[in-house]
């Protein structure tokens, strides 16, 4: 066997055996966070796009969150080479294809690490073991089943590199083209500290060779230098150009942080970057000796203290975070730049280039400044006291082999604890959560009904089912997407006030409001407790029913019963729920009718309380202490029939993240608020609730969870579900053409009575074309968030189309750029050297 095929068996072996030890045969290779609803979901969602349109370039996906830009989901992997792979696999699960994909990409960045190291003749012993910590730093295998995106362009980075060593040695820059290429398409945003990472690795290549320099020359050697680069960028347009306008229309307000002139600019001791961290690039001490040590030696100073002030100052990390937040993940594709220290640090060593004094002075350093900046981590001290003893042993007794394997073991000890300190998803979960009896009656339901209707699955634990499409014919309201569209993210929290029973702002979950599933033309619903006011039982099978509701909205409508938007921003909740079923909000002057049918309530009751809960009134406050998750029942001295319950009020403040975070549940509707320091705070103070059922109400449920409330302006209102119901007799129906409907097209009929606007309940967007009876029409927005036009009395043929802004642009990019290169791959191999 080859050398370099046991070292690719070897950290196979490694890899393998750390997931092993993580899962066991209990659990698969994915986290219960984001792996599941969003890594799995939308690629899953990409395959069956493909599959029905036989289009690799679709532009939009009318599945999820009302219908979307395909380019706000581009971050989880379209287009991405790893799932076009999967698109000629129908036959293997897209869970597990990502599960193996991942593995190997973890394998695949340590062998092309130790490639990469040999080609720059480093010594065999070094190669392997610098390539075997690469391995083990704990962000690359932990985000193999998390934020998978944090790391999967790894392998294409290391070949990105190795791209550039042929470009010095021998002038080829095919390799670098086209691993730049890679990298973008599977990690675009990832791909930028990637990109940097080679301008700062093609300085240092270039210092090394030329050892007499004018500017004049760095100059144009290095625009020289950048032009691979840039046509691996232009090449990768196809996915940029359109995801930049998506980006630039789509960013909600999920995350507000603020941060002054001395946050950006003063440096920090950001260790934490460094060692441990999955959310930072996690390697072990010995990258710290390395990254000092490298300050004594002269051909690394400069490298030293680039990365030194990389980590220390945070304005980098601040902008490679897209100006979002400051944290340490973006750091992540700065390894290998480490791992060059880190094996010089070896050959140092080797070659007696480094004393046990400067050891001494770099540990005694590194546990000195730790101490003053108040680093507790007990095992950093026990890391790098290890790591002297073993270097130590290396320079006096030239024990080197006992010296590697120790440091392996210490980083191979910190990943495999950081990797069991991880919530997989079990295979019981996985079953239930894609239970074949779930997945058989949405199969049913969809195939005895051939119109357009929206379906929501409220089967507990939403949150990993909010992006799941079982079959193309499923559209639905919910949506997790770092990206989306802005105008709809806004309507669902800040118009519809759905509640937000989850941590992360940007969730839009599966709701079973009852007011925004009519609106929305939820018509179906999948849920294994009580199904909202309205619906009624149409099949079951096990714990699972479907519940269907024939008076919800359909996708378009026309209606002579208009509101001026001014007239309408007015309006408070739930006046202003009330307001979007009764008209159409036009940014025109109408005379708005805004008469309500809704009754504020003076609820008379009784109530029990838990031991663990107590509760004090003071002035216009009501404070809530809860010692643990609690309830308070109360028993309504008027039964409400055939009514909508609405209920608002506000949490003054929120708790502080060592208390956690805090939520309030009535009947079974969860509205929380995190804690204030967590960098995804949901400012969810306004806690909005619309509770209905089919059966009479005669209790209200209130469940406390752990900690300190202060709630005030409590307010109770009433609406009677029987005008909720008739208000669709008032709408001319657009009847979707099923049969032509598929991608990027919706295709109907209607027929309109009266004069007025023509609505749809697919979110605004640039992009769209609009056929009304063959003619080009202008659109606007309505309703605060959709699609609309005005339209008049009579019968007309509509085609709604969509195309991404941008699209064209980087179509034509993509396509000039790869004719440049394949023009350049010719010459290189007609020129080979």
């Amino acid at each position: 066997m080859k050398k370099q095929h046991k070292v690719l068996l070897l950290l196979s072996v490694i890899t393998i055996f750390i997931v092993f030890l993580s899962i066991g045969f209990d659990q698969l290779f994915g986290s219960t966070s984001d792996w599941l609803g969003q890594h799995i979901m939308f690629p899953d969602y990409f395959r069956k796009l493909f599959y029905e349109t036989k289009n690799i370039l679709p532009n939009y996906a009318l599945n999820v969150g009302g219908g979307q830009n395909i380019f706000y989901l581009s971050y989880y992997g379209f287009l991405s080479p790893y799932i076009l792979i999967a698109y000629l696999l129908p036959f293997i699960n897209m869970t597990y294809y990502l599960i193996g994909i991942n593995i190997i990409m973890v394998i695949a960045s340590g062998y092309l690490c130790y490639r990469w190291l040999m080609n720059n003749r480093i010594s065999f012993q070094i190669s392997l073991v610098s390539a075997i910590i690469f391995l083990l730093i704990n962000s690359l295998l932990f985000h193999a089943h998390r934020q998978i995106m944090f790391v999967n362009y790894m392998p294409f980075l290391m070949l990105s590199l190795i791209g550039v060593d042929k470009y010095f040695s021998h002038n080829k820059k095919g390799l670098y083209i086209i691993s730049v290429f890679l990298m973008i398409m599977t990690s675009y945003y990832y791909s930028v500290g990637g990109l940097i990472v080679l301008v700062i690795y093609g300085i240092f290549k270039y210092l090394e060779i030329n050892k007499k320099i004018t500017l004049k020359n760095f100059i144009i050697d290095g625009f020289k230098f950048l032009l691979p680069m840039l046509l691996g960028v232009l090449l990768s347009s196809i996915l940029l150009i359109p995801t930049v306008f998506a980006i630039l229309y789509g960013r909600g307000d999920g995350v507000n942080v603020a941060f002054s002139l001395k946050d950006l600019f003063f440096p920090t001791y950001n260790i934490n970057a460094l060692v441990y961290n999955n959310y930072g690039i996690g390697f072990t001490s010995i990258v710290v000796i390395a990254l000092v040590s490298g300050l004594f030696n002269k051909e690394n100073r400069k490298l030293s203290i680039v990365l030194i002030i990389l980590i220390s100052i945070p304005i980098f990390s601040y902008i490679l975070n897209g100006l979002l937040y400051i944290r340490d993940k973006v750091l992540i594709p700065f390894a290998p730049l480490f791992i060059i220290l880190i094996s010089s640090l070896f050959s140092n060593l080797e070659h007696k280039k480094i004393t046990l004094k400067q050891l001494l002075i770099i540990v005694i350093g590194a546990i000195s400044l730790s101490l003053i900046f108040n680093y507790n981590n007990i095992w950093f001290y026990v890391d790098i006291i290890l790591n002297l003893i073993l270097l130590s042993l290396y320079l006096i007794k030239d024990k080197k082999i006992i010296a590697y394997v120790g440091i392996v073991l210490i980083a191979l000890t910190s990943n495999v604890i950081v990797n069991q300190n991880e919530t997989y998803v079990s295979k019981e979960q996985y079953n239930e959560l894609f239970n074949n009896s779930q997945e058989e009656l949405i199969k049913k339901t969809i195939d005895s009904d051939g119109s357009f209707y929206r379906f929501n699955n409220l089967v507990d634990n939403t949150s990993l089912t909010i992006n799941k499409v079982y079959d193309l014919r499923y559209y639905q309201t919910s949506l997790y997407s770092s990206t989306n569209n802005s105008y709809y993210y806004n309507f669902f929290n800040e118009v519809m006030n759905n509640a937000a029973p989850y941590r992360n702002a940007i969730m839009l979950a599966q709701s079973d409001n009852i007011m925004f599933q009519t609106l929305m033309g939820v018509k179906y619903i999948l849920t294994d407790h009580d199904a909202p006011i309205g619906y009624h039982l149409v099949e079951h099978m096990e714990s699972f029913s479907i519940y269907k509701n024939d008076n919800v909205f359909p996708l378009g409508y026309a209606s002579k019963s208009l509101i001026n938007k001014d007239d309408f921003e007015k309006l408070s909740y739930p006046y202003s729920v009330e307001a979007l079923l009764k008209g159409i909000v036009i940014d025109k002057k109408v005379n708005s009718k805004l008469n309500t049918h809704i009754e504020t309530l003076d609820v008379e009751y009784d109530y029990e309380l838990d031991d663990n809960i107590k509760i004090n009134n003071e002035g216009s406050k009501i404070i809530v202490d809860a010692k643990e998750t609690s309830n308070i029942n109360l028993k309504l001295k008027e039964t409400l029939e055939n009514k909508i319950l609405l209920i608002k009020f506000k949490v003054i403040d929120a708790p502080n993240c060592k208390d956690g975070d805090i939520s309030i549940k009535i009947n079974n509707v969860t509205n929380k608020l995190t804690c204030k320091q967590w960098i995804y705070f949901n400012n969810n103070h306004n806690f909005e609730y619309t509770i209905s059922s089919n059966d009479p109400i005669s209790e209200v449920n209130i469940e406390f969870s752990k900690g300190h409330f202060e709630i005030s302006g409590i307010e109770v209102f009433m609406l009677d579900y029987q005008y909720v119901e008739s208000i669709k007799n008032d709408l001319d129906i657009f009847n979707v053409d099923m049969s032509k409907t598929k991608g990027d097209k919706i295709v109907g009929n209607i027929n309109v009575t009266e004069n007025g606007y023509f609505a749809t309940t697919i979110p605004y967007d640039k992009g769209f074309t609009i056929l009304v009876n063959g003619e080009d029409i202008e659109y606007e927005m309505v309703n605060q968030s959709f699609i609309g036009f005005p339209i008049n009395k009579g019968n007309y043929d509509i085609e709604i189309s969509y195309k991404s802004p941008g699209i064209n642009l980087g179509k034509a990019l993509s396509f000039s750029s790869l004719i440049v290169l394949i023009i350049i791959l010719y010459r290189e191999k007609k020129y080979k050297i």
